[in-house]
């Protein structure tokens, strides 16, 4: 008896630890665990601050974009500007009319120098190093950092690919993919509806490669 006595106590242990742990599971309460959503850090923070918040030394990215008129593709994506980002320097490739053609501009706080380069044709653009602060924040800012307005609502959960994302969107419609290991943005949806037309266009950020040094002839000034 005494026995049985045990072998019930410890059943009904565990049968508790069962129900307990099914409990946090339930698709009937918040989902909080193991998905704990949560946006991107926001863009009037400073660079530094986004990028420790994000755990992100250095990335390199290419943005692309597109758009959909009446559930039509207007533009296919086409990669629109490319970044090289570390803690101190940022190189912006921009293409025109595809790749045909691209500006380059670079800013470099460690050497107090940004260059930027036009058909070919590299020049300094500002040596004074507030200057050089400024627009690497900036620039920054406007790429790790959120876009949205409070307040924010969360959609949902997305794969963008291998990535797992968290949805936001804020009261304007604005829908931002955030990537849930890094709090980064890695996609941008604006909607708009008019005269019969319902218009969709994304930025998307993609052939992401993080953490990774870059060598100095990246953000070097051809002679």
């Amino acid at each position: 008896m005494k026995n049985f006595t045990k072998a019930a106590v410890f059943l009904c242990t565990i049968c508790i630890m069962v129900s307990a742990h099914s409990c946090k599971l339930s698709p009937s309460q918040p989902y909080n665990y193991p998905w704990e959503p949560e946006p991107a850090p926001e863009n009037t923070l400073p660079a530094n601050k986004i990028m420790r918040l994000q755990g992100i030394a250095s990335i390199h990215c290419i943005i692309c974009d597109s758009s959909i008129v009446n559930g039509h593709t207007e533009n296919a994506s086409v990669a629109k500007t490319e970044y090289y980002i570390d803690q101190s320097r940022l190189k912006k490739i921009q293409y025109v009319a595809g790749n045909s053609g691209r500006n380059i501009t670079v800013y470099d706080i460690g050497k107090k120098l940004s260059w930027e380069s036009t058909s070919g044709k590299a020049a300094n653009i500002n040596t004074d190093i507030e200057y050089i602060k400024n627009a690497y924040n900036h620039e920054i800012r406007q790429i790790l950092g959120s876009q949205l307005e409070e307040p924010l609502q969360y959609v949902g959960k997305e794969n963008m690919g291998s990535i797992l994302c968290d949805v936001f969107e804020d009261k304007s419609g604005f829908q931002e993919w955030v990537w849930h290991n890094y709090l980064l943005p890695v996609q941008y949806k604006r909607a708009w509806n008019y005269d019969n037309l319902c218009k969709r266009t994304f930025l998307q950020m993609r052939n992401i490669d993080l953490n990774q040094k870059f060598p100095d002839s990246i953000f070097d000034k051809p002679q």
